[in-house]
């Protein structure tokens, strides 16, 4: 049987990874098939006439995509090998079907693509009990599909967020380069110990990352030795050692105060590819909400409690229920998107940030202090550069922290579950923290109240 098998994008115009669909017509039937969530592509990789991912993307693509996804050419190549497959074995079944004289059931065929390319992890043998990478890849499947779930203290599952896949295939890469060192077959869960602790760390830190850059990798490493134990792979308990631990660098980070907020908010933008950045912005500073959140209100979520217009949503990270009220400013911005915020992607969210700042002269120096490679470095730094969307989060609560709203609305409305969590949130300078302290009756000199 003759086809034109074709592939294209679900979105096509999608600033984010869109998925791909297979069609061909048969007997004037259409079939559609999607390769699937695990295989999905950023439009500008994709080649619309060779109905395939670019064959020689530039060397700007690669680097501006790569940044969003570090195993960017390995999924590339993945990609490509699930499209010739997913032909292959179609036109498998149809000649098969041809040969028996039977009636193609697109059904049937459907049902036959979806066995073929199974996500589900396989179930890991006692012979190959102590093989971590093959754990960890048959893990990585199960994220994917949904096989393996993150599970809550109410035993509720539920997916894990496609970042969180991301972070845990470079897991994967950079432990397939720490075993060619070691000149391995395959890495064993015995092999996880002190003395691997602290190789990978040199490893890693000789690439010229930073503390919280490998401290990400022993905290999901540590989630996957926990699983495969609980699993009864391995009895090997290293890993819950104190030693074995994430570490982490506190990183400097910085809020805007009143005086910049206001600015940043009452400069005319108009015409400006800016305003619709500034605006976003502006959404996630009121609301204190992290970008996967505040950059995707619209209308379902506006609602009115009690003669009030709040937003109400589930975080995506952490699903927690929030219910943020919206200030006059923010139902003005909503009411230009007709209460739909515009669709950006968080790269070039970050690069107009760091133009809208420079813009406004946001030029205050700021002395960063950071550890990397293993080197404390210390520099000067404009306030402008360091403006990233999770600023608006960081913005949001520090403003109500300094506006004397108790912490535990904070918390309702930011999502934190302790407030530690939150202070590490709230970034108040000594100089202000004096200021607000200098109000107090024992400073001020004030007669103390004597209970």
């Amino acid at each position: 049987m003759a086809i034109n098998p074709k592939f294209i994008l679900k979105d096509a115009n999608s600033e984010k990874e869109t998925s791909i669909k297979f069609y061909f017509y048969l007997d004037k039937q259409r079939f559609t098939y999607s390769l699937g969530p695990d295989k999905m592509i950023y439009p500008a990789l994709w080649d619309k006439i060779a109905m395939r991912p670019k064959s020689k993307p530039s060397k700007t693509l690669l680097s501006r995509y790569g940044k969003i996804n570090p195993t960017l050419k390995i999924d590339l190549t993945n990609l490509n090998t699930r499209i010739e497959n997913v032909v292959s074995e179609t036109m498998r079944y149809l000649s098969n079907a041809e040969i028996q004289g039977s009636q193609v059931d697109f059904n049937e065929l459907r049902e036959h693509l979806n066995t073929s390319f199974d996500l589900k992890p396989k179930i890991v043998s006692r012979a190959d009990s102590d093989n971590l990478e093959l754990f960890l890849a048959d893990f990585i499947k199960g994220m994917e599909s949904g096989a393996r779930l993150i599970t809550s203290r109410t035993g509720e599952g539920r997916r894990y967020r496609k970042g969180t896949v991301k972070a845990y295939k470079v897991l994967e890469s950079k432990l397939s380069d720490y075993r060619d060192g070691k000149r391995k077959k395959y890495l064993k869960f015995s092999d996880i110990d002190i003395d691997f602790y602290n190789e990978f760390q040199q490893m890693i830190y000789a690439a010229n990352y930073t503390p919280n850059y490998f401290g990400n990798f022993i905290k999901n490493l540590k989630a996957v030795m926990k699983r495969s134990h609980e699993e009864g792979l391995h009895n090997n308990t290293d890993y819950a050692k104190k030693a074995f631990k994430k570490t982490t660098n506190e990183t400097t980070s910085i809020y805007l105060t009143e005086k910049e907020l206001s600015e940043l908010y009452e400069h005319d933008f108009s015409g400006s590819r800016l305003e619709k950045y500034r605006d976003v912005f502006l959404i996630g500073c009121w609301t204190a909400q992290r970008f996967s959140d505040y950059s995707r209100i619209s209308k379902e979520y506006i609602k009115e409690k009690e003669g009030i217009k709040v937003v109400e949503f589930n975080q995506v990270k952490t699903n927690t229920k929030v219910v943020v009220p919206l200030r006059p400013e923010a139902l003005e911005l909503l009411a230009k998107y007709g209460y739909s915020l515009p669709k950006l992607t968080e790269q070039k969210m970050n690069d107009a940030l760091k133009d809208i700042g420079e813009l406004l002269e946001f030029d205050e120096m700021i002395e960063v202090q950071k550890i990397k490679g293993g080197k404390e470095i210390t520099k000067m730094v404009p306030k402008y550069k360091m403006m990233s969307t999770h600023c608006a989060r960081r913005t949001g609560c520090t403003l109500m922290y300094l506006n004397k709203i108790p912490m535990q609305d904070i918390m309702k409305i930011s999502g934190h579950k302790t407030e530690v969590q939150l202070l590490k949130y709230i970034k108040v300078t000594k100089e202000e923290t004096a200021q607000r302290l200098s109000m107090n009756p024992f400073f001020s000199g004030q007669k103390l109240v004597v209970v």
